[in-house]
């Protein structure tokens, strides 16, 4: 019996083509992709056992996709999204696995034209055209050249699809004859394609402070951008953000400001303040999300090493310094 490893994103995309290849008496492993901004989804799990595939086997990829994203050879999508390097980073390391898993083939979900940058034909052609032999695309294999795979029929071509376009169509008539009854909606797209996140994203690699901790801490936080002093500035929109800002500072053994009378935001410059000027700055900023309005408020250093009594910026201000 051969094997392959299907690309696996727990979409209903890769259910399905991992079940179209799974029906050809073919064993599939699918494997699953983590980074700080796609993770280890249980229910990734959930919904491979209800389609009938097996638990997929989740494999960080973190160090590699840092060195795309500071530097993608295709470029970026509308906002910092590599996505035709994602797609390549992300084949050749199911290549790579071959050899572990003692597999033949590499599959995709991929369909041809559902997404514009990185699922048009000259993409898909991009990413895979040196492993064209070992890795197909089940979906809209009909609409592509003819693999060595399908040639030396270790699949049928005739049971592959020929699927294009956005329309979710055949793949619900396809969900239906397999009898997969349990899948996500569809996605609004990468994280990383949503403009302020992205901004945010650009900014850490700019200042050469992108790491997996702070791509999670940015993501979950309101986010500030200080140009004076080059330094970005986070801050909680409730106690469980500023519970992360702690637990993030604390790690790191670096002071945050915080008020004395804990009835506002935490906030932490990934840059330390290089002069007195600067800090009261901060202590200013973390004082304007306080509940006490229209006085003199005490912001205090978590270790305890300096106190400030400062007036509110005006939200004008802080508007300037927020993300968009």
């Amino acid at each position: 019996m051969h094997r392959a490893l299907l690309l696996f994103s727990g979409g209903l995309d890769s259910l399905l083509a991992g079940r179209i290849i799974q029906d050809q008496n073919i064993e599939v492993i699918p494997i699953k992709f983590i980074t700080p901004f796609f993770g280890p989804d249980e229910n990734a799990k959930i919904y491979a056992r209800e389609a009938g595939l097996k638990e997929p086997i989740f494999v960080d990829i973190t160090k590699q996709f840092f060195n795309i994203l500071k530097s993608p050879k295709y470029g970026f999508g509308k906002a910092a999204n590599p996505c035709i390097d994602c797609h390549k980073l992300m084949i050749e390391e199911c290549v790579n696995l071959m050899g572990d898993f003692d597999a033949s083939f590499v599959v995709t979900g991929e369909v041809l034209g559902e997404r514009p940058m990185s699922q048009n034909k000259n993409s898909l052609k991009t990413v895979a055209e040196q492993y064209e032999n070992i890795v197909l695309r089940p979906l809209s294999a009909k609409l592509l050249r003819e693999t060595a795979l399908e040639r030396s029929e270790v699949v049928d071509r005739d049971l592959l699809e020929g699927i294009s376009g956005r329309s979710r169509k055949r793949q619900k008539e396809l969900a239906k004859l397999l009898n997969i009854k349990k899948f996500p909606a569809p996605a609004g797209g990468c994280v990383l394609s949503e403009k302020q996140f992205g901004n945010k994203i650009k900014k850490l690699i700019d200042l050469d402070m992108l790491t997996s901790d702070l791509c999670k801490l940015i993501k979950r936080s309101r986010t500030l951008f200080v140009e004076k002093y080059n330094n970005i500035l986070i801050t909680g929109r409730c106690e469980s953000e500023n519970q992360m800002i702690q637990d993030f500072a604390d790690e790191l053994g670096i002071a945050y400001f915080m008020p004395k009378n804990d009835k506002g935001s935490y906030l932490i410059p990934l840059k330390e303040a290089a002069s007195e000027e600067e800090s009261i700055f901060y202590a200013r900023i973390t004082a304007s999300f306080n509940d006490e309005k229209g006085k003199e408020i005490e912001i205090v250093l978590s270790d305890n090493s300096q106190s400030f009594n400062v007036l509110q910026l005006d939200r004008e201000i802080i508007n300037k310094f927020l993300f968009t």
